[in-house]
């Protein structure tokens, strides 16, 4: 019988690579170079959520799944070699110890900073809510439903945002022992010299499936109908077990899979390093993933894997001590480094070297916990049974009261009074006319979307179209076009300029372009408003974090490498749609960006500790130079146009100093976006410039 067939020989192969699920475990077999590959991965997180470098190190969650799936089926593997079993309760027992008492503790502390320094109105809601869902593991499932991950400004102050990847994880640890365990016993019934083979078999039938369906969904041909594909494929568990398969084949391949020639694995390794490394400096944060993106770092992580087996060399680079002690550490870190990141983002809005800082010390935390709670708590082989069930319990439930207290005193406001005027916004968000999330439909909602002045509209149509400052300016279009009998029709898209281009990675954004022009052509609008924050998608405003991945495409979909090419595809873009809408001969307006206060902005800064509120302004001229070529462009496009009109709000909402509040009333409700009061400041310069684009001969 081959050593293969029986477990004696199964368990004798096993010896030879078994990875225990920690450093402190009394293994002989431990492989540090695990460790230093752990800390390899959350040094790519921590760096690119920090914002200093890497716009794809968010891969390194990618390399986790690698690693917890080879780690945890070595384990299971070498338990079924040598007993045939699975003992469920020592296996949830271990992942209790090592998993629930760091996270219930970062929950608590993050849910009270939560209470002091978030504003009630605006963020703590969606925050103490995914805290519930991160306690009993659905916080995947929560964010799918409830948003799309960095899609706007409220998910960057949500500090659970990062824990989405444990839900995953656990949810795996709940599914993988029970499928190794009946693939064991059906290979043990049917084949039983194969039944190793059996487990690999269905891990690989399973992963292959997991990833087409990651495929599938991130390509945008979903099996079912789905409102949000691409946000289903990044947060669902079956879309990520294919990366944990990854390391269970490996895990159950064992010595099969180790090259006798350390020169092999030393390639190996290169190979490997080079794709974890090389994804996380080029990657795309906003293109959809993971699906076929995702291939490079997990096979990049086998690679090393396998090289750290087989070449001293390659092993050896992994192990280096401080990879080591940084891979130890490495889940604790995880744990608090997004909400040190968050809350020195909401103290010091303006500085780009407060998350780094905070994201250093946040280092310095971990370490503290890992030290008196995590590895004290994970080495007592006492918590077993109903100690470990006791145990289990208070960390999921004690969470979870906190924030059931937690979200009702948001509710309430904890006392802190919201200024008038905040919700004093456009209409439309609810009804669809303005799409907020990424990943969601083009759904025109028709009558909804209008606004018909008193005596009817005879007249005719006005269409405004363009990203969220086209839900802005509505009524400073109505205030223009009511009187003239014009009805006024409004479809907005975040993230989305209505423009004969569109940032890259954005199917949806084409998608809703093409429909839009499908609706110009049912309604023959009498004239169309375009507005969009041209500044985001041509010149360096856009937030750090995103590296100018919402930079617009040249018309013909060619990536564009700076802001001076940005802004030559900008006016070639919109000269096109100028020129279609003339052979349309519809007039059209075009509205320049409005001034923004891009973190700065108070609202989002209300709290309990801070309850009170500055106007933040701008100098004009300071305002105007950052608008400039921008602005220049978009009025060269303009100006070959006879029937075209355009409107700079800088010019009705400044000055000498852009202001956020005039008397008592608010003239924005966030750092980007008009309230009623600042769009009809705007709407006596809109009404000349209707008066213009209709008035003009037609072409």
């Amino acid at each position: 019988m081959s050593s293969w067939g029986g477990p004696g020989g199964q368990a004798q192969r096993y010896s030879r690579w078994f990875v225990d699920e920690g450093p402190d475990q009394l293994n002989p077999s431990h492989r540090p170079d695990v460790q230093g590959l752990r800390g390899i991965a959350i040094l790519l997180v921590v760096v690119a959520h920090s914002g200093l470098a890497l716009p794809g190190g968010f891969v390194g969650v990618d390399v986790f799944f690698v690693v917890s799936g080879f780690v945890i089926a070595r384990s299971l593997a070498g338990e079924l070699a040598s007993t045939n079993r699975i003992s469920f309760g020592d296996f949830y027992a271990r992942r209790a110890r090592r998993l629930l008492p760091s996270l219930a503790l970062v929950t608590l502390v993050t849910l009270l900073a939560s209470v002091l320094l978030l504003n009630p109105y605006l963020t703590q809601e969606r925050t103490i809510t995914t805290a519930g869902a991160a306690s009993g593991f659905v916080a995947n499932a929560y964010l799918y439903r409830h948003l799309g991950y960095f899609d706007s400004a409220a998910d960057g102050v949500n500090p659970f945002l990062h824990l989405w990847s444990l839900s995953v994880e656990e949810q795996f640890y709940l599914f993988l022992p029970v499928t190794m365990l009946l693939a064991w016993r059906l290979g043990r019934r049917w084949w039983p010299r194969r039944r190793n083979a059996t487990v690999a078999a269905t891990m690989l039938a399973l992963s292959a499936v997991s990833l087409a369906l990651s495929w599938a969904l991130t390509s945008g041909h979903s099996p079912i109908p789905l409102e949000a594909p691409v946000r289903m494929a990044f947060f669902s568990a079956p879309t990520r077990l294919w990366e944990f398969g990854v390391g269970v084949l490996l895990a159950l391949g064992g010595a099969r899979l180790a090259p006798r020639d350390p020169r092999v694995g030393a390639a190996l390794g290169v190979l490997g390093a080079g794709l974890v490394v090389g994804t996380a400096v080029l990657l795309d944060p906003l293109a959809p993933f993971p699906g076929l993106r995702a291939v490079p770092p997990v096979l990049g992580t086998a690679a090393l894997l396998v090289g750290a087996g087989a070449s001293r060399h390659v092993a050896g680079a992994l192990s280096r001590p401080t990879l080591r002690w940084v891979g130890d550490r490495s889940y604790t870190w995880y744990l608090w480094h997004w909400p040190a990141i968050v809350f020195a983002a909401v103290l010091w809005p303006t500085s780009r070297l407060a998350p780094v800082a905070a994201a250093v010390a946040s280092l310095g935390v971990a370490a503290a916990v890992y030290r008196y709670l995590e590895h004290p708590v994970r080495r007592d082989r006492t918590i077993v049974g109903a100690r470990a069930l006791r145990l289990a319990a208070a960390c999921v439930l004690v969470p979870m009261m906190v924030a059931g207290v937690a979200l009702a005193g948001s509710r309430q406001g904890w006392g802190v009074a919201e200024p008038d005027g905040w919700y004093s916004v456009p209409e439309g968000k609810d009804e669809g006319c303005a799409i907020i999330n990424r990943d969601a439909p083009n759904d025109w909602p028709g009558e909804a979307c209008f606004s018909r002045p008193p005596g009817g509209s005879a007249g005719g149509t006005v269409l405004v179209l363009g990203d969220l400052a086209a839900l802005a300016m509505g009524p400073a279009v109505q205030h223009a076009a009511h009187p003239r009998g014009l009805a006024v029709a409004s479809w907005s898209r975040a993230g989305c300029p209505f423009l004969a281009a569109s940032p890259r990675h954005y199917p949806r954004c084409e998608e809703f372009q093409r429909v839009a022009w499908r609706l110009i052509d049912q309604l023959d609008p009498a004239a169309v408003v375009i507005a969009n924050r041209s500044t985001a998608y041509s010149t360096d405003e856009v937030l750090p974090r995103s590296w100018g991945a919402n930079r617009i495409r040249t018309p013909d979909g060619r990536r564009t490498s700076n802001s001076a090419d940005a802004l030559n595809a900008w006016k070639a873009a919109l000269s096109t749609t100028i020129d279609e809408l003339d052979e349309r001969r519809i007039p059209v307006v075009v509205v320049g960006p409005a001034p923004s206060f891009p973190n700065v902005f108070p609202r989002e800064r209300l709290s309990v500790l801070r309850p009170s509120l500055d106007a933040p302004t701008r100098p004009t001229g300071e305002v105007r130079r950052s608008h400039a070529p921008v602005n220049a462009a978009e009025r060269r496009a303009v100006d070959a146009h006879a029937s075209a009109a355009y409107v700079d709000p800088v010019d009705a909402l400044c000055d000498d100093v852009c202001p956020t509040k005039q008397d008592a009333t608010w003239l924005y409700a966030s750092g980007y976006d008009l309230t009623v009061d600042g769009s009809l400041r705007v709407g006596p310069a809109l009404d000349q410039a209707l008066d213009d684009a209709l008035d003009a001969p037609a072409s």
